[in-house]
């Protein structure tokens, strides 16, 4: 038997594999809900995301498991029509159509020639893999985001065309972020197509864990080795001896379950594994003030620092998780903001920024703040590398999980998932 410790994207998929490999697994979730912050909670006839929104066809892994669980047909396709907003007009874009960013008005022609010689660039030569942390490894070369950037594409391509693509997915400033991940995406950003899970983001998880022993609500208190076996210890007083364990919580919390199985340098890896913080205020119309409104992402652009990063915009029409007739944003907010804002404040920002961007003299709607502590991965220069020899100094019986391996998002987990099964399979990764 085998256990896993978290239920949200890394540890639904190291469980998924480890049970179609014929092993009894056990799947421990301190909360009453699978998904950690892929998270839909049900609000009034809404769900509201708490933390990832949607899947791109890059995913490849997660898509992939989805199929091999019976569940191919969860994920619906999404074309979101951005608008970059610069304080006065809405610059319509599409992610899954990279030609349209050469039709803003803020970039010159020199600009629109450096970044389409850039994109030939990441097409034609070599890349990382985004999701893997190794990959990233070899290609960290201990620059920032930012000034690679600016270096290589001009300071205007950088303010609307990186900018508003990576910061509000990181919560945090592109000067403190390395450059592999952007690497990637450039190279495959041609092929992006988006996807939308039909029940949420929540259901992926779900689909993943249908045939394994789900325990919600325990919490795990302590993992430690035992001769060939590792013992698993719940706040409930209860243990369980398993031939091996995967810790898939985020890192400060794999660190103290861990702690008395880890060298102190390892302990302290997990400990120091940086995120950011992020609220995003969640605004609720049972009838759409914005019948005619087309845009689903309200993304502020220009330089200098962005308390609110992004907005994603659902209507009944775009999205299964919104009542019929109805209307539902998010707004997401820098970890700084996050840190200094009330949650008045978070929630004025927002609605003078939908209002600013969608039209005003829209009824009040029910607004609702969500934050985590640990919300985001960050991955700085030497990040990958220092996750690479942690994950690599593991006990051959412990495996660890989760975006903080490489960067945010629910491919990195899932990937991270799969790979720590395998590891304690024996299987080559």
């Amino acid at each position: 038997m085998f256990a896993v410790v978290g239920g949200g994207a890394a540890g639904s998929a190291a469980a998924f594999v480890l049970s179609r490999a014929g092993h009894d697994v056990v799947l421990f979730e301190a909360s009453d809900d699978l998904g950690g912050r892929t998270q839909t909670v049900q609000r009034d006839g809404f769900g509201v995301e708490l933390g990832a929104i949607y899947m791109l066809n890059s995913y490849t892994r997660c898509i992939e498991l989805l199929a091999d669980s019976g569940t191919p047909d969860l994920l619906t396709p999404w074309s979101p029509l951005a608008g970059l907003w610069d304080g006065s007009n809405l610059h319509p874009i599409r992610y899954d159509y990279v030609p349209s960013f050469f039709k803003l008005p803020m970039l010159s022609f020199r600009d629109k020639a450096r970044l389409a010689l850039r994109a030939v660039l990441a097409i034609a030569g070599p890349a990382p893999d985004p999701f893997e942390t190794d990959s990233l490894a070899d290609f960290d070369r201990g620059e920032d985001m930012e000034t690679w950037a600016r270096t290589r594409l001009g300071d205007n391509a950088f303010e609307y065309f990186v900018r508003p693509l990576i910061e509000p997915s990181f919560g945090t400033d592109c000067r403190d972020l390395s450059v592999p991940y952007l690497q990637g995406i450039m190279k495959r950003a041609h092929l992006a197509k988006f996807f939308l899970p039909r029940d949420g983001m929540g259901s992926v998880c779900a689909a993943l864990t249908r045939n394994v022993d789900v325990r919600l609500g325990v919490e795990v208190v302590a993992v430690d080795l035992d001769g060939a076996e590792v013992v698993v210890s719940t706040a409930q007083g209860e243990t369980s001896r398993v031939d091996g364990v995967i810790v898939a919580t985020d890192a400060a919390r794999a660190a103290g379950l861990l702690e008395s199985g880890l060298g102190a340098t390892e302990v302290q890896a997990l400990r120091s594994a940086p995120y950011a913080s992020m609220a995003h205020v969640n605004l609720r119309w049972v009838k759409n003030p914005w019948p005619a409104n087309e845009f689903e992402m309200l993304l502020p652009i220009g330089a200098g620092p962005r308390p609110l990063l992004g907005t994603i915009v659902k209507t009944s029409a775009t999205s299964q998780l919104v009542p019929a007739g109805g209307c539902m944003t998010n707004s997401y907010f820098s970890s700084a903001a996050t840190r200094e804002l009330t949650d008045d404040e978070l929630i004025e920002t927002a609605l003078r920024h939908v209002g600013e961007t969608l039209g005003k003299g829209f009824p009040d709607p029910v607004a609702e703040v969500f934050g985590i502590e640990r919300a985001l991965a960050i991955c700085p220069p030497g990040h990958y590398r220092a996750m690479q020899e942690l994950r690599n100094k593991m006990p051959a019986r412990i495996g660890i999980a989760g975006d903080y391996l490489a960067h945010l998002g629910v491919e990195t987990a899932v990937v991270s998932g799969e790979r720590a099964a395998r590891r304690l399979l024996g299987e080559s990764v």
